[in-house]
């Protein structure tokens, strides 16, 4: 259904992009939510996993693609006093 179709329909998304449009972000105050201790270092890794088809252009010539991907996502921390 086209929401030109449907007045009520088109009014409440109107109204409710309206109101999302005066909602501000929230401050948060630093180590808020770390309880690392400071002076300590951290090492972390992650591992992960993706498969699947893939979705192309039906104008292009490929077709049954498919994607594997493994990733590895090494990061390093040290918390600080701020």
């Amino acid at each position: 259904m086209d929401l030109a179709e449907n007045p009520l329909r088109l009014a409440a998304v109107a109204a409710v992009l309206c109101v999302t449009g005066t909602v501000f972000g929230q401050e948060l105050e630093p180590r808020a939510y770390s309880a690392a201790p400071v002076g300590v270092h951290f090492l972390i890794m992650g591992l992960g996993y993706s498969s699947g088809d893939v979705l192309v252009d039906p104008s292009l010539p490929a077709t049954d693609v498919k994607a594997r991907s493994p990733m590895f996502q090494p990061r390093a921390c040290r918390p600080c006093r701020c």
